[in-house]
Parts: structure tokens; C-alpha cells; sequence
């Protein structure tokens, strides 16, 4: 499972947010997964200034970002996570057979395969496909499929990311406009579909077919047009433009039946260009009539344009409403949820995004980017990890002090009572034999090696340590010889140190269990780390055993007298 599959999947109580980013508007819907139905959570839009959106295409990533972050204050939406969708002209989907292969052998092929079903250098775009099913056999026999691959420039692409980014938004899919569009309707409408989103600088012409073909042709030319051409025509500004197309009718009277009269004459090139679009996608599919045209987007308010396009395609022309199978689980006034239906259908479709299969949907987030999230995701796991270490040293650490602590404690108990001794009678035969006792006992502490500061040397065997090797398990065993004598156990054999077992000076024996990434030349990489460690001697691995990538052996080591020292009062006193 995939990292969207894993952020955006559709169950339970789970969030999807969609974000669209149009050239006059930022627009957000959240769902979530109801009984059988999606429930609407939030539903929020920020306009944006002329110039910050061009076409589709963030040009102006600060301005974009701070409504973002407006959209995100308002709309008051569960999480940072998203699904977005690239726009503009280059944006290509298209229908198209290709050899027949796996999904993963495609994959690896896809470069290959597409340069020329695209109009761009496969080396700047970014690419997915979704296999619709068999396709017609090749001209030399070979069989075919058909796809549906999206590609998008990947300069725009990294724009947008880095417009998410800015405004501490995450995208864990990007779609592309016509797909979520279709899917926003798709319950609603299931079989074939012709749809027209018209927005402020675009307008998009989809048809999806009876086989689950999809054919989409992006218009650069949009309802801003038309404002400004009502603008120039009737020496008004561009709000009073933008009042006169939405609102002119010709039943009001002369002035505004002329002012229905310009809105629709300045209606008819994106009318023509339309119509121009469906008979071509009919030519292309065989398929004879459209029974119906849905519209979306701001444009669809403009008056008299479902009208005169209606009339020009000779079919019904309906406003799409995108919640029409969804459930409203929040307390939104019916004005904002009416407006919402024109301009959220992408916006929509973008949050249904992750409740289809991950072989059923496209996503043109570059893998370099989903890579890099899994290195990050990794690193924060090993920082886990590391914690966790640094957890146990520490309480390792704590547990010896704590054990050296006590150890000092008594020897400064015995210290007291022997200077107490001393003053109270040196004649007492019974002093002498105390201080011998006092003695043997300081000497006893020596011998279990009371006196090596432990953190200090474990921190010197960690700092040595090869980065392949863990340490399951250290055991300290008092050396059967004393500081200064030589202390033999076993036979004799040869260290990495190069130094008899049995050395002078032993203050303990450490006994270490180890397992190590590799085969057994991790041993000799052990042992040559430890040789450098000034308080080890006599560094020694009798056995090892290994399963060629993981090596686990016990290493045995003389605590010497170059050991990090800890110092008793005590010791400084006569």
C-alpha cells in the first residue's frame, strides 16, 4: 500500500480533502465516508488576484500560498494533507493503444513507449497511465491495450508542489481536472457523459464513453473573455461587466434584452469552440448523438449561455451538482452549498480521489518526491530508534553510577569508622586487625573493578564500535587475579591486542554478545575496532556463527589498567 493509499483511503471515518487551485480562486472540499454515502465536512474559496493563476498554472506561488493559508484559517479543514489537481495547456490526457504488457513492465517501459503520444519531451514531463482494458491487435499480430496516460510538464508541476509546500500543505495525490470532474458525477451519471467546465480562463471538454474511454480537450479561452468583451462594448468597468453577463435577460425590457443580446454574441466563439470539440470527439468515437450536456464552473452563471449552447448542440444542457449523492454533515446555509455546486465539481472530485483503487486512478506526484518522504520517514524511525538507545545507555549508565554510588558510600562509611578508631586508641589490638579488614575490603572493591568509571568506557567501546554491529547483551566477571598480578582463565590465546590472555593489571572481564551485518569477515572488523579501545586487552572470539548477512559471536575482554578511573576518598586518605 502505497503512501496516498495509506493517507486517503476512504474508510471509516477517515478524511479526504480536494484542492483546486483556478485562476481566480482557491477552492477546498473535505468528505468523509458515511454509511454507503460521503459526507460533506467543509467547503471553503478564496479568490485570488489577477495574474496570480495564469491558465491553469500557479505563476505567482507567495500570493497562491497565502490564500492558502486564508482557505486553511476559514474553512476550517481537519488536516494538511490533499489531493490537488495539475492544470493548464499542458496537461494532456488522451486515450491510446500501446503493446500489451504488465502494469510494472509498462511502467518501466513508459518513457519508451509514450514520446510520441506526447507533445512534450518525456524528460520534462511526468507521467502515469491507468490500463483501461485489451485493445485491437497491432498490424503485425501483436496484441495491444488501451491506456489513458496523463502527462504534465514538470516545472509546473514542481511550482505547484512548492506553492503546497509554502503554505504547509502536503499532497499525497495530483489528478488531473477532467478525471476528477468525471468522478465527482460519476454516481450520479455512471454511463456516457459529455461534460463542459468553463472557468475563468479555461474552459475543458470531456466525454467519457460507454467503454470507459475518456477524451479531453482544453479550450484557452474562458468567462473573463466574455466579461471583458461586454466591458468594451458598453464602456462599463469589469465588475459592472461581470454584473451585466451574469444577470441581463431579455425579458426586462428593451436595455436589458440589448444587454442579453451582447452577452450572448460574445457567448458564441466559446459556444463555437465547444461544438467544435464534441463533433470532433464524435468523429473519433463513432458515437452518433449526445443526449445531454453538463455544465460546470463559474462561467456556467454567465445568463443566456446554457441557452445558446443548448440550442447551437440541438441536446439538453444541464448545471452539474456534485453533491447530489452526497450527504451534508455540517451546517452549511443553502445559498453558500448552491454556490459551491458550480464551482467545487473538481474540487469534489479531487477528495473522492483516494477512494479508488491505486491501479484506477492517476497521480502525477513525481517519484522523486515520494521517495524522498520515505527517506524522511525512514530517518524519523531511526531517530526513534536512536532515542531508544540512547534510552537504554542512560539507564545503563544511571544503573552503574547508582551501583559505583553505593560502593562509595560504603567505602566512606568504612573510612569513617577507621579514623574514628584511630583517634579513640592506637593501642587497641583490635584496630589492627580492623584495618586489615579495611584493607582486604578495598581491595575486594578493586577486584571487581568498583574502580573503572563503567559509562566512560562504554561510551569508548560505543564510539568504536563498527556501524554494522549491535550489542545484545555485557557481562562483567571479576578478574581471579588482582591490579598488578596476572589473572589466567582457560587456555592461553592470542587477542587482536596481541596480548596473552591473563595480562597484568586486570581489572574485570568483560564478556560481550554481538551480532553483526555481514559474513564472518565481520569479526575480524569487531576485533580490529576494539583493539582500539586503550582499556581493552586480551580482545578475543573464541566462535562465531553466521547466516552470510548477519554474523553473531561473543567476545570476551581484559578490563586493563588504562580503563577510565573512578576515585574514592578513600583512596586519597592515610
Amino acid at each position: 500500500m502505497d503512501l496516498a493509499e495509506r493517507t486517503l483511503r476512504l474508510t471509516g471515518r477517515t478524511a479526504a480533502i480536494g484542492l483546486d487551485i483556478g485562476s481566480s480562486a482557491v477552492r477546498a472540499v473535505e468528505l468523509s465516508a458515511g454509511t454507503g454515502r460521503h459526507q460533506l465536512r467543509a467547503v471553503a474559496q478564496v479568490g485570488l488576484p489577477p495574474g496570480a493563476v495564469v491558465e491553469g498554472e500557479v505563476r505567482q506561488p507567495e500570493i497562491v500560498a497565502e490564500a492558502l493559508r486564508r482557505l486553511w484559517s476559514e474553512g476550517g479543514f481537519s488536516s494538511r494533507r490533499v489531493v490537488a489537481a495539475v492544470g493548464g495547456q499542458r496537461v494532456i490526457v488522451r486515450e491510446a493503444q500501446v503493446t500489451a504488457m504488465s502494469a510494472s513492465d509498462f511502467r518501466s517501459a513508459m518513457s519508451f513507449e509514450v514520446q510520441d503520444l506526447i507533445p512534450i519531451p518525456v524528460a520534462d514531463a511526468v507521467l502515469d497511465f491507468q490500463i483501461l482494458g485489451p485493445g485491437q491487435p497491432a498490424p503485425d499480430g501483436r496484441d495491444r491495450m488501451r491506456i489513458l496516460l496523463a502527462a504534465a510538464d514538470r516545472q509546473a508541476v514542481d511550482r505547484l508542489l512548492g506553492t503546497l509546500e509554502q503554505a504547509s500543505l502536503e499532497a499525497v495525490g495530483l489528478d488531473v481536472h477532467p478525471l476528477a470532474a468525471l468522478r465527482a458525477i460519476s454516481t450520479t451519471n455512471p454511463g456516457p457523459a459529455c461534460l463542459v467546465t468553463i472557468g475563468a480562463q479555461l474552459t475543458v471538454v470531456t466525454m467519457k464513453t460507454a467503454d470507459g474511454g475518456l477524451l479531453n480537450r482544453t479550450l484557452a479561452i474562458g468567462s473573463e473573455r466574455m466579461t471583458a468583451g461586454l466591458g468594451l462594448r458598453l464602456g462599463v468597468t469589469s465588475g459592472e461587466a461581470e454584473a451585466v453577463k451574469r444577470y441581463a435577460t431579455s425579458s426586462a425590457g428593451s436595455g436589458a434584452a440589448r444587454a442579453a443580446a451582447l452577452v450572448e454574441e460574445e457567448a458564441e466563439p466559446l459556444v463555437s469552440q465547444i461544438i467544435e470539440s464534441i463533433d470532433y470527439f464524435q468523429s473519433q468515437t463513432g458515437i452518433d448523438t449526445v443526449e445531454e450536456l453538463l455544465v460546470s464552473g463559474g462561467g456556467a452563471l454567465t445568463s443566456q449561455l446554457l441557452g445558446t449552447l443548448g440550442r447551437a448542440a440541438g441536446v439538453p444542457v444541464s448545471l452539474v451538482d456534485p453533491f447530489a449523492a452526497i450527504d451534508n454533515a455540517v451546517e452549511i446555509e443553502v445559498p453558500d452549498i448552491d454556490r459551491a455546486k458550480i464551482h467545487c465539481l473538481s474540487a469534489t472530485g479531487l477528495a473522492m480521489w483516494g477512494a479508488e483503487t491505486p491501479d484506477a486512478r492517476i497521480s502525477l506526484l513525481p517519484a522523486s518526491v515520494i521517495e524522498a518522504r520515505r527517506r524522511r520517514k525512514a530517518l524519523t524511525a531511526s531517530g526513534v530508534a536512536a532515542a531508544v538507545l540512547v534510552a537504554g545507555l542512560g539507564g545503563l549508565w544511571f544503573q552503574r553510577h547508582e551501583s559505583a554510588a553505593h560502593l562509595r558510600a560504603q567505602a566512606a562509611s568504612i573510612e569513617a569508622q577507621s579514623q574514628a578508631l584511630k583517634s579513640s586508641s592506637s593501642s587497641l589490638g583490635a584496630v589492627t586487625s580492623y584495618f586489615n579488614a579495611v584493607a582486604a575490603r578495598r581491595q575486594a572493591l578493586h577486584s571487581i573493578g568498583a574502580g573503572v568509571d563503567w559509562p566512560s568506557l562504554m561510551r569508548e567501546i560505543s564510539a568504536a564500535m563498527p556501524a554494522s554491529a549491535t550489542l545484545t547483551s555485557v557481562n562483567l566477571t571479576a578478574s581471579t587475579g588482582t591490579a598488578g598480578t596476572t589473572a589466567t582463565s582457560g587456555t592461553s590465546a592470542t587477542s587482536a591486542t596481541g596480548t596473552p590472555a591473563g595480562a597484568p593489571g586486570a581489572l574485570a572481564q568483560l564478556t560481550m554478545s554481538v551480532s553483526a551485518a555481514g559474513g564472518v569477515e565481520a569479526v575480524a572488523t569487531w576485533l580490529r575496532s576494539m583493539a582500539t579501545v586503550p582499556a581493552l586487552t586480551n580482545v578475543l572470539v573464541a566462535s562465531s556463527s553466521s547466516n552470510g548477512t548477519t554474523t553473531t559471536f561473543t567476545c570476551s575482554a581484559t578490563v586493563g589498567p588504562k580503563a577510565p578511573r573512578l576515585t574514592y576518598s578513600w583512596e586519597t586518605k592515610k
